[in-house]
């Protein structure tokens, strides 16, 4: 690297360069939330513990090809280890070096580039064909590994502690930045030299966003106006020659002006600074979504319940009243394992529960099971009324209930239920919109001229498999495009949610 690309870049920057004070040897005492994800004695990637059960990771570093196999990282966890601490003090304390198995890998996809969200959280996902790419890799490279049993804390491994999740716009934050970027150069992060075992502390100063995309410009002529391009992307350069690698993706980096927490996770290293070329980081903006979209509980969702029937989950069921749930009756409709009865006429045999049942020794309220003993099915009248027929209770039958071409046409029931739930943090009626005043058609009308607005809407989805609520985010699909979409006329509002799994048949 000729040394006047070096200071040009620092003129570029306005940074002084240090060398002397640029890197320094540091330990896990300094950088708690600091872990290594191995594959045996080889080291795959850096991540960060965002609690002591979870760590983020780079994916773009699981997508590697283990050795000698087949297989990729991410296909294999179970054959991953994560370390935090710092192995010589084990002796003295076994809480000052940890190591866990990840059991879970949670990887979220990029939507609309023009949107802040994310889409389609997987769950141990077998390809990542699927994903996002930009020209470095994956777009949303960071992903979330559960560990079994959790971290304990200690003076060693500790949570990081991070920006709280932003009030406004991140392109307000961002303008921030630049406006104050001489002020940002006391953000440091850690990083691993495996070849001396050690752990580096690496001081970073920002760099503002039309400089970092020149660079990248000027770097390959593949990224000029396309990378990095997406809002949350943000760039720091290394006061040193050199800069974060690769295996370095998934170290947070920390700023002495936001009271040293985190502001965002190493995500585009492209040549440990070679090419003069700042790395790019994913702001944690991205992280608290990443969360959100992945890990939710009833005390978000206090109206969220199920019906079932024995250990069988039979439907999702939303509390409108502590005496009464909404519930599918697509759902009910289904026959029950070894009998010749569906659910909606063997009633008695259910269980309507509501609430976190691993809370239930701190609380009886706090997780709720009722028996229902009343269902009540409507039925549409004709297609151009808004108006319900013929509301039956207890029906021997469904037959008689008009049907569209996925189902019952009214595919809502009401369970009551005895005795009545009991109000707590964890079970709760849900808010209903009042009843309109006007043209439902009007409403529909209002929205579709505001749907790019309805970018914030979510619900809450049950993950059998792990027994773990999850909040999924959903955006309102204009009626025209809807239609298109389904080719035939549809009455209901239609949303949108490219998870995989949107239209799981027990969701509804």
């Amino acid at each position: 690297m000729a040394m006047f690309d070096l200071m040009y870049f620092s003129l570029l920057v306005a940074v002084p360069i240090c060398l002397s004070e640029a890197s320094t040897f540091t330990s896990t005492k300094d950088f708690p939330w600091f872990c290594l994800v191995k594959h045996g004695q080889d080291w795959v990637s850096t991540c960060t513990i965002i609690n002591l059960a979870y760590v983020v990771v780079s994916i773009d570093n699981l997508n590697q090809p283990i050795h000698e196999s087949s297989k990729f990282y991410y296909q294999s966890i179970q054959e991953l280890t994560v370390a935090a601490g710092t192995p010589s003090l084990k002796s003295l304390d076994d809480k000052f070096y940890q190591e866990r198995k990840p059991s879970v890998l949670y990887v979220g996809n990029l939507g609309p580039l023009d949107l802040i969200q994310i889409y389609g959280v997987r769950k141990n996902p077998e390809s990542l064909e699927y994903l996002f790419k930009d020209l470095y890799g994956v777009g949303l490279n960071l992903g979330l590994l559960k560990v079994e049993p959790s971290f304990v804390s200690s003076t060693h491994v500790q949570t990081a502690s991070f920006l709280p999740r932003l009030g406004g716009s991140i392109d307000t934050w961002k303008d921030y930045l630049d406006l104050n970027s001489r002020d940002l150069d006391s953000c440091v992060l850690a990083s691993w030299d495996e070849n001396n075992s050690t752990l580096i502390k690496r001081n970073v100063s920002y760099v503002e966003d039309h400089s970092c995309k020149e660079a990248y410009c000027n770097y390959d002529q593949r990224a000029c106006l396309v990378f990095p391009r997406l809002v949350y992307f943000m760039c720091f350069k290394s006061l040193t020659y050199t800069d974060m690698c690769p295996w370095d993706r998934g170290a947070a980096v920390v700023c002495g002006q936001f009271e040293n927490q985190v502001v965002g996770i190493l995500t585009t290293a492209p040549n440990c600074g070679s090419s003069n070329v700042p790395c790019v980081y994913t702001h944690v903006q991205w992280l608290h979504l990443f969360e959100a979209s992945t890990f939710t509980s009833t005390k978000d969702f206090p109206w969220f319940c199920l019906v079932k029937h024995g250990q069988d989950w039979v439907s999702t069921c939303t509390i409108i009243n502590l005496a009464y749930v909404v519930v599918s009756i697509d759902n009910l409709n289904q026959p029950i394992h070894e009998s010749s009865k569906f659910y909606y006429q063997s009633i008695q045999e259910l269980t309507v529960a509501a609430g976190t049942p691993s809370l239930k020794s701190l609380d009886d309220k706090f997780y709720q099971e009722r028996k229902p003993s009343v269902l009540y099915v409507g039925n549409l009248g004709s297609l151009d009324s808004i108006q319900i027929y013929g509301v039956k209770k207890n029906p021997e039958s469904l037959e008689y209930l008009f049907k569209d071409l996925y189902g019952v046409g009214l595919n809502l029931g009401l369970l009551k239920v005895e005795p009545s739930f009991v109000f707590s943090t964890h079970v709760q009626t849900a808010s209903i919109l009042p009843r309109l005043g006007g043209s439902i058609v009007t409403w529909k009308d209002y929205l579709d001229l505001n749907s790019r607005d309805l970018d914030s809407c979510v619900l809450a989805s049950w993950d059998e498999n792990n027994s773990t609520l999850i909040k999924r985010n959903m955006s309102y699909v204009e009626t025209t495009l809807a239609r298109k979409l389904t080719a035939t006329t549809i009455r209901e509002l239609v949303w949108y949610s490219p998870d995989y799994c949107t239209s799981c048949a027990s969701n509804p």
